[in-house]
């Protein structure tokens, strides 16, 4: 199967990439020698970028886009550091539950 993307995500492949090259490629081998998830560079990947309000209307903050964006920064990130890859993806899941839980009871 073969996915031809948008434009806009091909520009949030990229915009998570450069980040991903930027901030989190030079920390990369020291966290994974710590061993410790880098919460404050995962917050500041949420400032920066908005990786975690991807799936969330724009009335609500989010990107509006969907779960098939929810999926391309991942690989991004991956190519920087699969380890911090793997720890920011499974909190990225975690953490969201509060907010989709907090804007479904708010309808």
């Amino acid at each position: 199967m073969s996915v031809k993307l948008t434009q806009d995500q091909i520009n949030l492949q990229t915009a998570v990439r450069e980040w991903a090259q930027a901030e989190l490629a030079p920390l990369a081998y020291k966290l994974d020698q710590e061993a410790v998830f880098p919460t404050e560079l995962y917050l500041k990947m949420n400032r920066d970028i908005g990786v975690a309000s991807i799936p969330f209307k724009e009335e609500h903050g989010g990107m509006g886009l969907g779960i098939f964006e929810m999926s391309l920064p991942w690989p991004q990130i991956g190519a920087s550091s699969d380890q911090r890859c793997i720890a920011m993806r499974a909190n990225a899941s975690r953490t969201l539950d509060d907010p989709v839980r907090a804007v479904l009871n708010s309808s």
